[in-house]
């Protein structure tokens, strides 16, 4: 497939999944018909389908009205993603600890913005499933805080609602709900009983309707009209690909997935090659989790600078500029300082939450649905243990990690700050002595 690249006087991207989704979105509305091409893409990799047709609904929208910049209005509605995260962690945050702890945590959101906004650009998955996370949470948190449960028995719905549509863009956001819904099981007496099988019963009711309904559009829009040689990436596609290398993505797994003809002949081949390398690894396969996991959440800058360095390249219709050019350096040998910052960031935020996990679990009833939170991030380090990985696969669950990280970080603020004062007094002394 040829790469399909938007270019516009701030930045040219092209190379990756985004590449086609967005441009081919954007191609599509120019066209008026979806290429053959793109179907075939969207038949193969269907969890990108419905990123694609919000893209092109919203480009379609604006070049209604005249405006067929799409670069533009693509960053717009990822930037509109990553202020209604903003929102919704104060939201959150003030309902949680109060109104200083609320500004505190967008304080240390400020802190994580230059390595979320470098993504601004790039309106993939990453970011704009990005919200549905923090919702998720703050929905919950105003259901439990609730003193009537039957006026407030709307919000659930109103969960399983967010949680589909969310997963839609980006599945990990389901790992959410499910961690709600066992918090209403970890939490049922004889009291609520009723209550909580009618809460479960609504999610159950609602999430099947929408996927059933949403696989429907899938066939008619996309598979049906695909090409009949081609086959959808099955799921164990990708746990085979997170056996592999560092379990990231790799082209030569997605090469031998894609060569078969039928989709049961892949998974056959998905499933022999899981336990191939499972046997390969032997009792190395607690150190290959270690090293995987290592990969995934030590990365401060969450692929952002080297996604842009690959997209930022000099062509006979772009120029960077040099501002771009050191922005998105490519030189491993020599890191640079934006990198470093952003790593030392991601460092202390990893280690406030490891620290507040801690002190809670010591004193497990002081607030419950901090553990909900806890559960959700386990369940995405679980998943992306098992599951095909990458550092960027974190960044939706930015908002919810800043929640637990924020308390720990609040009540250390007056000692580093003492700290600082006096390490500048002792510095000023000895100036005046000389």
């Amino acid at each position: 497939m040829e790469p399909q690249c938007i270019t516009a006087p701030t930045v040219r991207l092209c190379a990756w999944d985004f590449n086609t989704i967005a441009g081919g979105a954007a191609k599509t509305v120019k066209a008026g018909s979806v290429d053959a091409s793109i179907i075939d893409y969207l038949h193969r990799h269907q969890n990108n389908i419905p990123s694609f047709y919000l893209l092109k609904t919203v480009f379609s929208a604006s070049a209604a009205i005249g405006i067929t910049n799409f670069q533009l209005i693509g960053t717009i509605l990822n930037v509109i993603a990553i202020n209604i995260s903003l929102l919704l962690i104060y939201l959150t945050a003030k309902r949680l600890f109060g109104v200083k702890k609320a500004v505190f945590a967008l304080v240390v959101s400020i802190s994580i913005l230059p390595m979320v906004f470098l993504y601004a650009p790039i309106f993939y998955t990453d970011t704009l499933s990005l919200p549905f996370p923090i919702a998720l949470i703050y929905l919950y948190a105003v259901y439990r805080d609730h003193k009537d449960k039957r006026k407030a028995f709307w919000l659930i719905p109103s969960i399983a609602l967010v949680a589909v549509v969310g997963s839609m863009i980006k599945f990990s956001v389901m790992i959410v709900l499910i961690a709600i819904v066992i918090d209403m099981l970890v939490h049922t007496s004889k009291v609520n009983l009723k209550r909580t099988a009618m809460s479960l019963l609504a999610i159950i009711a609602i999430v099947t309707s929408l996927l059933l309904a949403y696989g429907k559009l899938a066939n008619m829009y996309v598979h049906d009209r695909a090409d009949p040689h081609s086959i959808t990436t099955p799921w164990t596609h990708y746990l085979m690909m997170g056996l592999g290398g560092n379990g990231q993505y790799s082209v030569n797994d997605d090469v031998h997935t894609s060569k078969h003809t039928t989709k049961q002949a892949a998974i056959d081949y998905n499933i022999d090659e899981i336990k191939k390398r499972l046997k390969d690894l032997g009792w190395l396969y607690p150190y290959f989790l270690y090293n995987k996991a290592l990969g995934t959440w030590t990365e401060g800058t969450y692929e952002s600078l080297y996604r842009l360095g690959n997209m930022n390249i000099k062509s006979p219709e772009y120029n960077p500029t040099a501002l771009q050019k050191v922005v998105v350096s490519r030189d491993e040998i020599k890191p640079f300082l934006p990198q470093n910052l952003m790593n030392a960031v991601h460092t202390l935020l990893i280690l406030a939450i490891v620290v507040g996990s801690v002190k809670l679990y010591a004193r497990p009833d002081k607030n419950r649905l901090r553990l909900v939170i806890q559960l959700a991030i386990l369940g995405l380090v679980i998943f992306l243990l098992i599951w095909e990985t990458n550092p960027r696969y974190i960044v939706n669950f930015l908002p919810i990690l800043v929640l637990l990280a924020a308390p720990e970080l609040y009540s250390l603020a007056p000692t580093i700050i003492t700290s600082l004062k006096k390490r500048y007094l002792a510095a000023r002394m000895k100036v005046l002595k000389y």
